[in-house]
């Protein structure tokens, strides 16, 4: 029995030293798969930020006083996917304010009606044209 004792030993330690390594390997996992996927300060083709909006791209355009949002799938280059409708809420220093979004050719637009700060965090949501609504976060940068 106590032959066994030493084999013991070296299978803790085994586990133990596996179990470290896990333990400082799957902090860099969420970030490694974050990355794949980080868009906040890509341009996309018509000169606006990319987001994540379910299985597609946003490209977020500020101009005019308008936010235009033109959804495209992830292939390279990006085809257009046609969107009936949508909206996006951002938030705000005092809350969070909606902006809804009609079709407009090969785009979604809408018109807020307050001032958008720099960088606020947003929710879109769009509907294809297939019914399906899909939805992702945004950090809008407005320079």
């Amino acid at each position: 029995m106590i032959t066994h004792v030493p084999r013991l030993g070296r299978v803790l330690a085994l586990c133990l030293a596996v179990t470290g390594a896990v333990a400082i390997a799957v902090p860099a996992f969420p970030a490694l798969a974050q990355s794949t996927h980080e868009h906040a300060h890509e341009e996309g083709p018509h000169g606006g930020q990319i987001a994540e909006v379910g299985p597609y791209h946003a490209e977020i355009v500020l101009e005019d006083g308008e936010i235009r949002i033109y959804v495209m799938t992830h292939d390279e280059p990006a085809i257009p996917v046609t969107a009936s409708s949508g909206d996006i809420v951002v938030l705000t220093g005092a809350g969070s304010k909606k902006i809804v979004l009609t079709a407009d050719g090969d785009s979604l637009v809408g018109k807020p009606d307050f001032e958008i700060e720099e960088d606020a965090k947003a929710v879109i949501r769009i509907k294809t044209a297939d019914g399906k609504t899909h939805a992702g976060k945004a950090q809008i940068e407005t320079d």
